[in-house]
């Protein structure tokens, strides 16, 4: 069994792109989410691990991968997951969040290489889900590194806050800080600068959904009960209109359950629907 192996890859525009790799049999790769790397989801990839080759890619900007780059857009993510594709051999992904998305973009193009495709709330833009009026306040915190300031200007924006939604800003910081230890905001600071380009791209992907009927691979949708109300209006809407779709509403799962919350519980769904 492979074990804590870093693969690298080139992709078009000769880009390096890094995988975490671990496990053995058929090759999955993973697709992680916004303010996340490869390394987020070691314990979902080694939950994985006996059935699965586990290709857990760092997206641009992050980990073992080059940097965003200044033609960054849907277009590039792309590319990235189609090069880890090729090199690895495999067709199946999963992708959490915004790798939700990339995952979408690239199953709905006509010569993609994914015949099996599992997203966990993809990071994808229904009748203006997604709006870009908090990117002001972000890029102000990451200019003045107030780390702190940029989470919660995050987690506020993709309304990923829940229950603490209405907390005053100065107790939603003062939470911050307890929680956030060293190497959790040396973390954040190296991944806050990646957050701007991802939801401009994600806003200018903005449609009525009828765009995602063009995914005609199998497809499960994953959203947790715990997760923003709106995510779970964007899978059904993508359930309605995708051919080969099916939608899966995971009890008291939140957004980060694949990753922080519940890595087990996601990878058990991913392994009944991989190996069925």
């Amino acid at each position: 069994m492979i074990s804590g192996v870093v693969e690298s890859m080139v992709s078009g525009d000769g880009t390096a792109i890094g995988c975490e790799v671990t496990g053995s049999g058929p090759a999955l790769v993973v697709v992680h989410g916004t303010l996340r790397a490869a390394r987020h989801y070691r314990a979902m990839a080694a939950a994985l691990a006996d059935d699965f080759t586990v290709y857990t890619m760092d997206r641009r900007g992050r980990g073992a991968s080059g940097p965003q780059g200044a033609g960054y857009d849907i277009d590039t993510e792309c590319d990235d997951l189609a090069a880890v594709l090729a090199h690895t051999g495999a067709t199946m992904v999963f992708g959490h969040s915004f790798g939700g998305l990339v995952g979408l973009e690239l199953a709905r193009r006509r010569a993609t290489p994914i015949t099996r495709l599992a997203v966990y709330e993809p990071a994808v833009s229904i009748g203006g889900a997604y709006s870009g009026s908090w990117l002001p306040e972000l890029d102000s915190a990451v200019a003045d590194d107030r780390i702190e300031d940029g989470v919660i200007s995050v987690m506020r924006g993709l309304e990923l806050l829940g229950p603490f939604t209405q907390l005053p800003t100065r107790l939603q910081r003062a939470m911050a800080k307890v929680i956030m230890r060293r190497d959790v905001m040396d973390d954040m600071r190296a991944l806050l600068p990646t957050v701007h380009a991802e939801v401009v791209t994600a806003i200018g992907l903005d449609s009525d959904g009828d765009r995602y009927a063009d995914v005609t691979v199998d497809t499960l949708l994953i959203t947790g009960e715990r997760g923003p109300s709106y995510l779970r209006g964007v899978a059904e809407v993508l359930d309605r209109v995708m051919p080969r779709s099916a939608h899966r509403v995971l009890p008291r799962c939140a957004h980060n359950a694949p990753e922080l919350d519940a890595p087990e519980t996601i990878a058990a769904e991913l392994r009944r629907y991989f190996t069925g």
